[in-house]
């Protein structure tokens, strides 16, 4: 691995590798990792690190010298208060807006460049992640207004199709056979959406997953999963599976080619190497190795399976509350600091793992995760059910 790719400190990834296995099968066995090092933090230009960056809060003077910056704008995002806050999803970026919803205000689209709002869509009290899908945006939410529907059908919710410029395309009720929504509505859980093709469209909730035709929504249980990360190594497709003990390398048929043990928090996407060097297979892992107190690891493996790796400089945290990552492997984190509920904060790395800049969010009770999304002019994040944050670039 070249110099360009490694950084000044050594050795954080030794236990992660020293768990990896050996295939069940004929897969080539991965070995400790031996050149790992860490990336140091990218130094921040002036115009990025402002002379107040630093919050005076007394939470984050234990934190180290961490390149600490300010939001770029800060956008309030009108809610109605009188209404409990169940969820809360987004950013979704379409164009140049940012797609975000909660129970207290429904859908909005943010233009991030000057703070103003696009469009808003109303809804029930429980909505779905938004979906961009050939331009247009899937919005999934209970509905605002009850639907009729056919008798031998259950109401799941509303399905409403907009243009990217907020005009409505279509508005449908999603409805499925009363056993299976009642087992939809049994699981919980986060939601998620994709596309399994243009005109099918996958919901999951717990372990219920639904699908349907987007023009006429009469779900169906399916066996469709959710998309994983995916990279052609040596003409070999592969596929990265997370598990509760380990991160699989997994070909086409599903045979296991590698494995390195360990309990990750996040499988976070494929880093691509120069030409003389494999492509990485960037994760997140939380330990108490280097802090006690709790730190998470941005750490890149060797996606070949082979000995190598690098390891970023540590952020402090206890847990991820949202990730983000760009199509070169940079990455966007929200950590948990501590057990206080109240000290988070989000940190970017770069494609070389260098920690580019830490952003703490507001000292306040937070229970919603923190959405992330990473778009050309800097790194947007969601959070508090009202606040759409516009960081600086990586």
């Amino acid at each position: 691995m070249s110099n360009t790719r490694l950084g000044a400190l050594s050795a954080c990834v030794l236990a992660l590798a020293s768990t990896a296995c050996k295939s069940k099968k004929a897969a080539a066995p991965v070995e400790p990792v031996e050149h790992v090092e860490r990336a140091a933090p990218a130094k921040l230009d002036a115009a990025a690190r402002t002379a107040d960056a630093a919050p005076a809060r007394n939470w984050t003077t234990d934190l180290g010298d961490l390149p600490w910056i300010s939001a770029t704008r800060l956008i309030k995002v009108p809610v109605h208060a009188d209404q409990p806050r169940f969820d809360v999803v987004g950013p979704v970026v379409v164009g140049d807006l940012a797609v975000v919803g909660s129970s207290q205000f429904g859908f909005a689209a943010i233009r991030w460049s000057d703070g103003s709002t696009a469009w808003t869509k109303p809804t029930g009290l429980h909505l779905a992640p938004p979906l961009v899908l050939d331009d247009n945006v899937l919005l999934i939410a209970d509905c605002a207004k009850a639907p009729v529907i056919d008798e031998s059908q259950v109401l799941l919710g509303c399905l409403r199709t907009v243009s990217g410029t907020g005009n409505d395309l279509s508005l449908a009720a999603i409805v499925a056979p009363p056993e299976l929504a009642e087992a939809f509505a049994g699981t919980t859980g986060p939601s998620r959406v994709w596309a399994i093709a243009t005109t099918r469209i996958a919901w999951q909730r717990g372990d219920v997953t639904l699908e349907f035709d987007p023009l006429a929504p009469r779900a169906k249980r399916s066996a469709a999963t959710a998309p994983s990360i995916t990279a052609t190594i040596n003409k070999v497709a592969l596929t990265f599976k997370q598990t509760d003990e380990a991160v699989l390398a997994l070909d086409d048929k599903g045979k296991e080619q590698w494995r390195v043990g360990g309990r990750f928090a996040a499988v976070l996407g494929i880093v691509q190497g120069a030409a003389h060097e494999s492509p990485m297979l960037r994760v997140a892992r939380i330990g108490t190795r280097f802090n006690p107190r709790g730190e998470i690891d941005v750490l890149d493996i060797d996606a070949t399976g082979s000995r190598h790796g690098q390891a970023a400089f540590p952020t402090p945290g206890i847990a991820l509350l949202g990730t983000a990552v760009a199509a070169d492997g940079a990455c966007a984190l929200a950590s948990r600091v501590d057990t206080t509920l109240t000290h988070d904060l989000i940190v970017t790395y770069d494609a070389q793992a260098r920690q580019r800049w830490v952003y703490a969010l507001p000292e306040i009770p937070r229970a919603d995760p923190v959405g992330l999304a990473i778009v050309r002019d800097g790194v947007l994040a969601f959070f508090d059910g009202d606040t759409v944050a516009v960081l600086p670039k990586m």
